[in-house]
């Protein structure tokens, strides 16, 4: 496996200390893989952890906010100004890695696609309003899709992907049209999802199975099989205990590896996640 890993930590300092998890995780299943950390500077891991980083890049705050206000869903759409000519794979923090996933990666490198990203049924807003507020045709296709996992190869195809996704976010659908909010943003996923449309690329391929994501009635037991990573998704409730204990398990075994102690524990890191304790901010945000 050749494509380096991408994870994005900002502003709050659980998601640093979430993104140390699913680094050393990763690379404790994926001996040799390459991870490069975009942060926004508001925090600092000590040496002891942010060696688990082969680079560590602090993003501009204009690609990290807007007017004034924090904006994880800009910064998201701004990755690919930070990323050398090549092929890489993003992740979102919020992961432990408990089997390795080389053989995933490995297929998308055989793939011809600049843009690949994990299937989802969920659109953030109605088909109608989609194509209304963004000026899609009527045989655009709408794609479902969940940004946690994205593979992505850089040149003019994916800045101008990019750059249209952009332009949804800012100038197309309201943020009071959305079916549910965001955190305190508006969610990449949708301008991303207008981009595909918009440029008709097709952003599915068949992954395997790269992330587990519970519900609220998922059975660990039944459900986790075949999963080479967890996502600590959701807010407070969301994911099974028995899958918190088995993420700590594995960070305690990872962190013995490394010959220090699991100071990021699961559960107090979710607490600090934006979807357990905030809603939409229209303010700087969007129209609506």
């Amino acid at each position: 496996m050749n494509t380096p890993i991408v994870l994005l930590a900002l502003n709050k300092k659980e998601y640093y200390q979430m993104a140390f998890n699913a680094a050393a995780s990763i690379k404790h299943f994926n001996q040799g893989i390459q991870i490069t950390l975009l942060h926004d500077g508001k925090h600092k891991l000590p040496e002891s952890k942010s060696w688990i980083f082969d680079k560590s890049i602090c993003m501009d705050a204009d690609d990290t906010t807007h007017n004034g206000v924090f904006h994880p869903g800009k910064a998201k759409l701004n990755i690919y100004k930070y990323l050398d000519k090549g092929a890489y794979l993003y992740l979102d923090v919020d992961v432990i890695c408990i089997d390795p996933f080389g053989d995933i990666v490995e297929n998308c490198e055989k793939a011809k696609g600049y843009y690949y990203i994990l299937q989802s049924g969920h659109l953030w807003a109605s088909e109608s309003d989609i194509r209304h507020y963004n000026g899609l045709s009527a045989d655009a296709v709408i794609y479902g899709m969940n940004s946690s996992f994205m593979f992505m190869r850089t040149g003019n195809e994916l800045t101008k992907f990019f750059e249209r996704a952009m332009k949804a976010m800012f100038e197309g659908l309201p943020a009071s049209n959305l079916s549910m909010p965001w955190g305190q943003s508006y969610p990449d996923e949708l301008a991303m999802t207008v981009a595909c449309a918009d440029l008709k690329v097709n952003p599915y391929l068949d992954f395997g199975d790269p992330i587990r994501f519970f519900g609220r009635t998922s059975n660990y037991d039944q459900e986790i099989g075949g999963a080479r990573m967890v996502a600590l998704f959701g807010p407070k409730g969301m994911i099974p205990l028995k899958a918190i204990d088995r993420c700590d398990k594995v960070m305690r075994n990872v962190c013995a590896t490394f010959s220090m102690a699991h100071e990021y524990k699961i559960l107090p890191l979710m607490k600090g996640k934006y979807a357990n304790k905030h809603r939409l901010v229209e303010g700087g945000i969007n129209r609506g």
